[in-house]
């Protein structure tokens, strides 16, 4: 289903269930994203313009591209449990998870 068909069934379940758009929080795989990120981008901006936060899902994992995250409305990245999990012992992990918060 295109998510431009999706919005007019999101606001009939919203209002029906008296559910605040804004407390809804949409987890996107990076994978997903990166897939084709032109259209990616304007699907993530149509569920952004209806109110829904975004969050981008296990951000490092293989496709991470900072010039194409610029691209994506999205309020949260998640970083790769792969780049976390050693963190204390990984000095390049350690560098990476650094740059990408600061």
């Amino acid at each position: 289903m295109q998510v431009s068909a999706l919005i007019p069934r999101l606001e009939k379940l919203f209002a029906k269930y008296k559910v605040d758009r804004n407390t809804i929080n949409l987890d996107i795989s990076e994978s997903a994203v990166m897939e084709n990120i032109d259209k990616a981008a304007n699907d993530l901006k149509l569920l952004k313009d209806f109110g829904i936060s975004l969050s981008l899902d296990h951000f490092g994992a293989g496709y991470s591209s900072f010039k194409y995250l610029a691209l994506l409305p999205i309020d949260m990245i998640k970083i790769d449990r792969a780049l976390i999990f050693d963190l204390t012992l990984n000095l390049r992990h350690q560098q990476m998870v650094k740059g990408m918060i600061d």
